[in-house]
């Protein structure tokens, strides 16, 4: 069996495919696919690698080419490439030929890369072809890739040199940006490598370009992305450089770069630009640039750049690049001195310019001596010992200690014999020399140990990167789950982009989001015509075959096949549940039925005149509208099973019909592109309107009635205005429409065509919501409470998903407002509202267990309003699960058995409200805190207090033990945490370092770290070990009154504003480690709580409490992309 081989290993055979394509090889993907254990996921990422790359080279490629080469693989290449040219700006605005742009005429592509395409275009009216660079995405180009477009003809007006590509003229037609430059007929260098490997043709050819980059230079432009791709050959071979898109202008300080970015290609940027230092960047950084062109010229290969990108940089910034010589011994050493002097690390040992780069390569050619210097072995070890010194030091105190004891020892036999009486000297001098050796010793040592440091610091700066990294993706992963749920799932997929190790509660709260809980079902062969939900949620569907299934959608394991039976002898095109839950379908056979919903029995039928297309069942009564292929609309009585009358008017089938809630009026679309109005009553039609330039696929109502939508063969929606008769375009769909749905609870629409796109789309602002691409969609299906749709595709699926609902629903309630909460083992859920209770409810199924009534805070001395309102504020459950303490007014703690659910005692002690109770995790004492100051530590076997712990000078707010019980932190309004040792009740140490008032606290589970929140609008991160600050987490809109870990420690979460006093707020989760900020979750706020599994995450909204659920731990990697 073989061992299926790792994304690590897929991405490299891709940059091999990719680096022998750009040498001129005709190689193929099939060169690997023979590999033993190759999955069809790494086939198709190598198939798709080469088609880019040829494309890049080659211009256009057909794919025609690829399904007869990989027939197994067409319909994911289908899929693959409509997605590459739909992002490519192709299959929206594409460019052709004869079209015009501006002033300028397309005649044919010459080429295109991710964002741009270059055209043979000519002026109207007569001049001198040009190369037209045209921006792929037009209209709906960013305003950084306009700006970059405007700064690249900016910098060739600049320019004027034969070795340049010049510029004709710039500007914008119809929203879209263009470059006229010089046409030249040839072809890129990274095409033609190999055939400037011979010495000296590579190095007259760089003596070229270095000439024509130091006219640039003089003129003050620094180009920034020298490459093989950039340079330009004409038909005699003579290089122009072209691409000035990342160049800078050395007196312009704003550019088009900042700090931190990462501006080339790996393979041929300078250090400096690796370092984040691009805006920067001088000439020297060009000169690097036609060094690493040349020694990819002489050997074959870049200095770097093959290795993942990390790797890359990091050798890119350190490591001295392979000799050339050693790659290929035929080149000549005065060439490799050149080479290797631009690839210096040190901008300031390079070639001064790159003209003199260019003089001594025309020395080199002229076969006189070069300027550039081969470093003597006495240089390269300096070098060498400059990036080891720990081991150069090292040998050097060997060699040296071996030549002192050596001389030493010589020196003492052979005065040995005449000499006695200087033994005792000669002894001392040993001895000394011992003494020196061991210091040497240990200055090596030392030296170790500082190698051993750097390398745990350049480590510890790769994890805060990696860490960084993946935060910064999740970040974006509220819009993007909420609008493009599949790209969400491609974004967690990507070890890339979210390492295994670093997947936390946050990637897997919004794994579980975006995999909409999707399933499918296959009853059909062939295209699925209808889809209806069932008032039970069963679904009932229709298909091509004709055959008619029902099925429950729902069903736990182990799954019941969906019972179908052959209903009609062609397709079914619709089907409606009826008032009494049985299915109507009509079919091309132009059969109209009724079917028990229960077993399938056929129960009437009627045969209409014409091929039915659509069904409509018409309000309360017993008549429903057929659409038919003659063009008219025919009314049958369901109960008779008789045609009671027709409307006539269409030229053309009638492909859409629907009819408004009160059963008076009925909607039609159909081939003539006609949108009609009939009056039910009079059979009369009352309106015609023209807006579709194609078909009339479907008609919806909206939710509220007041419009309605048409969808088109051509990819149109409209959204219609019915009392002024206009329509306003929903723009997205790229292709037919087929289907459309709305939703009376939730005021959205779903559409659904060809181009693979499920569409969501909120009514009242005509804005897109949620886009799900999946496949052909003929049919949708939205389910009785709104939150399920049900799509019918091409190939006899169905497919079943939960629509992303933000934010979610309560799922605990009622509570008027929720202050705080914690949980009992598994199964309970224990929450205190503003309305003086206590609410215990069973965690899975949400039902409330009981109801506690305790004194409000309220009664009593109290604070400012947003600290204790109206409800008791303090609530913890003892490790044993039997016990609930609740802090509460008038000083009162009351103790409550969850087990018998009744109240066993209430302590009093306090003389202000207790505002913190917190159990000991091993010994039997509760510990309440108050507004008074005070401490008390109780003895839960005699329920009378033991100690009482003074050293706040304010009400204290916040109590929590440590999971192994060593320590107590208590803080308050005094704006300090104390840490109390137990079971001694000493006070360990006092933080400082809130502005204002603690208001939570939470340990980390291997209680090494400490979270606190406070009225400063801060969370704040203690090393418990050291007694300090680490971290100070900032940026919340308000108070922060809760914090706390996931059980795995990888998750910390903070809410801010409450409920319970109408505060705003929201509620973040951050890698507790690094202290970076990893998602924030809007419209939902204070209390938080990790479920006990760290499945779920409880937070507080309008009315309760919400479960944010995530994919089980256990499933990090799940592979929900598509």
């Amino acid at each position: 069996m073989s061992t299926k081989i790792s994304a690590a290993t897929i991405r490299t055979w891709c940059c091999q495919l990719e680096q022998r394509l750009r040498q001129g090889e005709k190689v193929r993907a099939e060169a690997w696919l023979s590999e033993p254990g190759i999955d069809a996921e790494s086939q198709l990422e190598l198939i798709y690698a080469e088609y880019v790359c040829r494309e890049e080279l080659e211009g256009n490629v057909a794919a025609e080419e690829y399904f007869e080469r990989f027939p197994h693989l067409r319909i994911e290449l289908e899929e693959q490439f409509l997605v590459h040219r739909a992002l490519a700006g192709e299959a929206r605005d594409r460019p052709t030929r004869g079209q015009r742009v501006g002033k300028y005429e397309l005649l044919s592509e010459l080429g295109r890369g991710a964002r741009g395409a270059v055209f043979h275009a000519e002026p109207i009216g007569g001049g001198e072809p040009v190369a037209l660079k045209l921006l792929l995405t037009g209209q709906y180009a960013t305003p950084a890739e306009q700006k970059q477009f405007q700064h690249e003809a900016e910098v060739l007006r600049l320019l004027q040199h034969p070795s340049i590509i010049g510029i004709r003229d710039a500007g914008v037609a119809d929203g879209r940006p263009y470059l006229a430059i010089d046409l030249m007929e040839g072809s890129t260098l990274a095409s033609k490598l190999a055939d400037f490997s011979e010495p000296t043709r590579a190095a007259q050819l760089i003596a070229t370009i270095a000439e024509a980059i130091d006219y640039a230079h003089r003129q003050g432009v620094i180009h920034r992305d020298l490459k093989p791709s950039n340079i330009l050959l004409t038909t005699e071979g003579t290089p122009k450089v072209s691409d000035f898109g990342l160049a800078r202008l050395l007196d312009n300080t704003s550019g088009n770069t900042r700090t931190g970015d990462l501006v080339g290609t790996i393979s041929y940027m300078a250090p400096e630009q690796a370092a984040g230092s691009a805006h920067r960047a001088g000439p020297a950084a060009d000169v690097y640039a036609l060094g690493a062109i040349l020694y990819h010229l002489l050997t074959g290969q870049p200095p770097f750049g093959c290795e993942a990108a990390a790797q890359s940089i990091l050798q890119l910034l350190h490591d001295p690049p392979v000799r050339p010589r050693r790659l290929q011994r035929t080149i000549p050493q005065a060439l490799e001195t050149i080479c290797l002097k631009c690839l210096e690390k040190d901008p300031l040992r390079r070639y001064s310019s790159a003209q003199s780069l260019a003089d001594d390569l025309q020395r080199f050619l002229r076969g006189e001596a070069i300027a550039a210097r081969t470093l003597s072995t006495w240089e390269q070890g300096i070098r060498w010992s400059r990036r080891r010194p720990a081991l150069a030091a090292l040998l050097g105190v060997i060699v040296v200690a071996i030549v002192a004891v050596t001389l030493g020892s010589l020196y003492y036999n052979a005065r040995l014999a005449s000499l006695l009486s200087r033994a005792k000297e000669l002894q001392q001098e040993t001895s000394n020399a011992n003494t020196r050796l061991q210091v040497s010793l240990d200055e090596a040592e030392e030296l170790r140990a500082e190698a051993r440091l750097q390398k745990e610091m350049v480590e510890r700066q790769l994890e805060d990167t990696r860490r960084a990294f993946y935060a910064l993706q999740l970040t974006q992963l509220p819009s993007i789950t909420s609008r493009e749920p599949v790209r969400a799932r491609e974004i967690l997929a990507d070890e890339k982009f979210c390492p295994l190790d670093l997947r936390d509660f946050t990637w897997r709260y919004f794994n579980e989001v975006a995999s909409l809980q999707e399933r499918e079902i296959r009853p059909h062969r062939g295209v699925v015509e209808a889809v209806a939900y069932l008032s039970d949620e069963r679904v009932a569907s229709g298909g091509e075959d004709g055959t008619l299934a029902i099925w429950n959608p729902h069903q736990k394991s182990p799954p019941t096949p969906p019972l179908s039976m052959q209903a009609h002898s062609e397709a079914i095109t619709d089907l409606q549940i009826d008032a009494e839950g049985r299915i109507i379908t009509v079919s091309r056979d132009r059969q109209l039925k009724r079917f028990d919903a229960v077993d399938l029995s056929l129960l009437a039928s009627v045969e209409l005149p014409a091929a039915i297309h659509s069904l409509s069942l018409i309000g309360n009564s017993t008549l429903a509208a057929c659409g038919c292929d003659d063009g008219t609309i025919q009314i049958v009585d369901l109960s008779t099973m008789e045609i009671k009358s027709k409307l006539a008017g269409h030229e053309g089938a009638v492909f859409s019909t629907e009819v408004t809630a009160d059963g008076l009026t009925l909607y039609s679309g159909g081939a003539d592109h006609q949108l009609r109005r009939w009056n039910l009553a009079k059979e009369l039609e009352t309106a015609t309107w023209t807006g579709h330039t194609a078909s009339i696929k479907s008609i919806t109502c909206t939710s509220d009635h007041s419009g309605l939508v048409t969808t088109s063969d051509n990819g149109e929606v409209l959204l219609w205005n019915l009392e002024k008769g206009i329509a306003r375009p929903l723009r997205g769909h790229l292709m037919s429409v087929q289907a459309s749905a709305s939703c009376a609870k939730t005021g959205r629409l779903i559409t659904g065509g060809e181009d693979s796109y499920l569409k969501v789309w909120d009514i009242a602002t005509g804005n897109e919501v949620t886009n799900v691409m999946r496949a052909f969609v003929r049919t949708v299906a939205i389910s009785p409470d709104g939150r399920e749709v049900a799509a019918g595709g091409r190939d006899g699926r169905i497919l079943i998903l939960e629509l992303p609902e933000y934010p979610p629903p309560a799922s605990f309630t009622p509570i008027p407002h929720i202050a705080s909460m914690t949980a009992a083992g598994s199964d309970q859920l224990i929450a205190a509202g503003d309305d003086g209770r206590v609410y215990v409810f069973h965690r899975t199924s949400g039902k409330l267990l009981d109801t506690i009534e305790v004194p409000a805070t309220n009664q009593g001395p109290t604070r400012a309003l947003g600290v204790e309102a109206k409800s008791p504020h303090a609530i913890s459950v003892s490790s044993d699960q039997q016990l609930l303490a609740i802090g509460a007014g008038e000083g009162t703690v009351v103790l409550w058995d969850l087990q018998a659910r009744r109240e066993l005692r209430r302590l009093q002690k306090h003389k202000e409200n207790v505002t913190a109770v917190a159990f000991h995790p091993t010994l039997p004492i509760l510990v309440s805190a108050g507004l008074d100051h005070a401490v008390i530590v109780w003895d839960l076997m005699t329920m009378e207090p033991i100690d009482q712990l003074t050293g706040h000078t304010a009400g204290i707010l916040a109590a929590q033990f440590s999971s192994d019980g060593v320590l107590l932190a208590t803080a308050g309004e005094d704006s300090t945490i104390k840490l109390w040792r137990f079971p001694s009740r000493t006070l360990e140490a006092t933080l400082t370092g809130h502005k204002l008032w603690v208001l939570s606290l939470a340990f980390s589970p291997d209680n090494r770290q400490l979270a606190s929140g406070s009225r400063d609008r801060s969370v704040m991160l203690w090393d418990i070990e050291q007694r300090r600050a680490t971290q100070r987490l900032s940026g919340f809109t308000n108070w922060v009154h809760s914090v706390g870990y996931t059980a795995d420690g990888k998750t910390l979460a903070a809410g801010s504003g409450h409920y319970s006093i109408d505060s705003p707020g929201e509620v973040r989760l951050y890698d507790p480690q690094a202290g970076y900020l990893r998602t924030t979750l809007e419209k939902v706020r204070s209390p938080i709580l990790f479920g006990p599994d760290d499945q779920s995450l409880y937070v507080a909204v309008e009315q309760g409490i919400a479960e944010l659920r995530a994919t089980p731990a256990g499933s990090l990697n799940s592979m929900n992309a598509p």
